[in-house]
């Protein structure tokens, strides 16, 4: 439910907080009310097992979902929990599937679920839609390429996207193997790995670690 400008008053001051690393918030003195924003974190990029004569590539991590509260001074209380979701670890080098990203939240207020691991076959999908005033889901990862005796090369799809972007970006391997890149941007999804007409396997890139950002408000 929106909060009524009469319930609050006037707005004499804003103070932003920033959450990489899970703890437990105690408001600031005198906060009337405040915008939560978490992310979760991004869905590992995938792994495979490479082939002379052929271009293969794995599938890109999903980004975490997105959610917005805003909430009372009342309704928050003396603390909340913070829980960043880590970020999916890239596949191992030869494994096909990385890891799932974790959820992030605010208490039970607000809550952002991590985006789905890259395999060997497969991108990951985003996060789905968590708990807030509004909630959006994850960015899926992109798809991987590969191509036959002629060119032999390979993709590995990008990562996905968060609503802060980060993606890792897909490399193109060329006769060689490629690790996947890891993302950037907070709760962004890892590249998938590629192989291109060698033997050698390749490990995928990691996701990164959500984010929550606490907007007080006085």
């Amino acid at each position: 439910m929106p909060i009524a400008r009469s319930n609050i008053g006037a707005i004499g001051g804003i103070k932003i907080r920033k959450w990489t690393a899970s703890g437990t918030y105690v408001p600031t003195a005198g906060m009337k009310f405040a915008i939560i924003e978490c992310v979760g974190g991004g869905g590992g990029g995938g792994g495979l097992t490479g082939n002379t004569g052929w271009g293969v590539g794995a599938g890109g991590g999903g980004s975490g979902a997105y959610s917005r509260s805003v909430l009372t001074a009342a309704q928050i209380g003396s603390s909340q929990a913070v829980s960043i979701g880590q970020g999916g670890l890239g596949a191992a080098v030869g494994v096909a599937y990385g890891q799932n990203g974790g959820t992030t939240s605010f208490g039970s207020l607000c809550v952002a679920p991590g985006g789905m691991a890259g395999s060997t076959s497969a991108s990951g999908a985003g996060g789905v839609a968590g708990v807030g005033d509004v909630t959006l889901p994850g960015s899926s990862g992109g798809g991987a390429s590969g191509f036959g005796v002629s060119s032999c090369n390979a993709s590995g799809g990008c990562g996905g996207s968060s609503i802060f972007g980060g993606a890792a970006p897909m490399i193109t391997a060329y006769q060689q193997i490629v690790n996947g890149a890891s993302a950037l941007g907070s709760g962004a999804g890892g590249n998938g790995g590629s192989a291109a007409n060698v033997a050698l396997n390749a490990g995928g890139g990691s996701g990164a670690s959500g984010i929550v950002i606490i907007t007080e408000y006085f």
